[in-house]
């Protein structure tokens, strides 16, 4: 058997052999008991929150959805997808032990439908991160449309999703069906499986992981910058009490600042989540002699699903969930370690239109209590 393929299953379990026909098709067994537990806690958590996003969304009390809440509504429609197609197919294939009971099309459109709920759900994020970049950095800039940005993420999440219907096969192992891909039934096929995820690495992963990356560190030094050169301090990033974006022209609504804070912990949840897989992923494609337990090869082979569960849990901490206070606190404490800004005096912010002047009101001190004046002696 070849060492690379050992990466992605683990080392096989006391009832597995090499001769096993599934290994064939699959590689060693990993634990398979582990996996399915896994996946059945992260389906249940994700289908509970975001059904819940979804829910506070569309029945709030505004006639229209913000631009923000546009987006959002579209990722935990993404993370659904992810739930109802990736994690319970993956559960059920589980269950089953791999078989599969269909036909070689739906083989192949399995397959597809799969990768395309999850990069649906990464490429959501990227356009969140531009439409954030261009309300703060580009305020008065013509932005892209909500409902622009999101569609152009649906359609681009074909590209990395649409080669799995000529990488996945039906095979015939004995008298049972495997949905398997190609690069497992033609071992000598190395050079193509390293091109192949080479390029879902970029696309998945590295493109998305640069936008992310290049677009906050934007928004973030922009906000630095202006807060360092303002000498009123003013409500920052994290809310406490610190220096203005751009004194008093400039300076962000409370909600926009939110919106910025829970995007950028979603994306950290990003990052957490789908590193390991990748690193996995691109250690079987390239490395010789790595292996990793089954244990861990568990876990990680499914890992970077979670991030669907652990999206709409960051939406309700910052908008009213339990947990809002908790997030406000420790993400001020953070802030306020980084500028090291002391909070003398606070400033409450007002609109008097989409494109009018920001005005500023200082909060002023009530005027002390004159002592009383003592009656004169007659």
């Amino acid at each position: 058997m070849r060492p690379e393929l050992a990466l992605l299953f683990g080392p096989a379990n006391a009832t597995s052999s090499q001769d096993d026909p599934v290994e064939n098709v699959f590689g060693p067994q990993y634990e398979r008991t582990l996996r399915i537990i896994f996946i059945g806690i992260m389906l249940a958590l994700s289908l509970i929150g975001n059904a819940t996003v979804c829910y506070r969304l569309l029945t709030s009390r505004r006639q229209r959805l913000l631009k923000a809440q546009v987006l959002f509504l579209n990722l935990a429609l993404a993370d659904l997808l992810v739930t109802l197609v990736t994690m319970n197919s993956q559960l059920l294939w589980e269950i089953m032990g791999r078989m599969w009971i269909a036909g070689e099309g739906s083989c192949r459109v399995f397959k597809v439908l799969q990768t395309y709920a999850l990069v649906s759900s990464t490429y959501m994020l990227v356009g969140i991160a531009v439409d954030r970049h261009f309300a703060i950095c580009k305020p008065l800039a013509p932005a892209p449309k909500p409902r622009s940005l999101a569609a152009a993420c649906w359609f681009l999440s074909l590209v990395p999703s649409l080669p799995n219907l000529f990488v996945f096969r039906l095979v015939v192992v004995g008298d049972k069906y495997y949905c398997a891909s190609l690069f497992y039934i033609y071992r000598e096929s190395v050079a193509a499986r390293q091109v192949y995820m080479a390029s879902v690495f970029v696309l998945v992963f590295i493109l998305p992981l640069i936008a992310l990356l290049s677009l906050y560190t934007s928004i973030l030094l922009r906000m630095w910058r202006t807060s360092s050169t303002t000498s009123g301090p003013q409500e920052n990033f994290f809310g406490a009490s610190g220096g203005s974006l751009e004194g008093s022209r400039n300076t962000m609504p409370k909600a926009r600042l939110r919106t910025l804070k829970m995007a950028v912990v979603i994306f950290v949840a990003f990052l957490v989540t789908n590193l390991p897989y990748m690193v996995q992923e691109m250690l079987l494609a390239f490395a010789q002699n790595v292996s990793l337990g089954p244990n861990l090869v568990a876990v990680f082979g499914v890992i970077s699903a979670s991030n669907s569960a652990v999206n709409p849990y960051v939406y309700l901490a910052f908008n009213g969930g339990a947990g809002a206070g908790w997030c406000e606190a420790h993400l001020c404490r953070v802030w306020r370690c980084l500028t090291c800004c002391s909070a003398s005096k606070r400033t409450t912010i007002t609109y008097g239109g989409p494109w009018s002047t920001l005005q500023t009101r200082r909060r002023r001190r009530p005027p002390l209590a004159k002592a009383p004046v003592p009656a004169q002696m007659c």
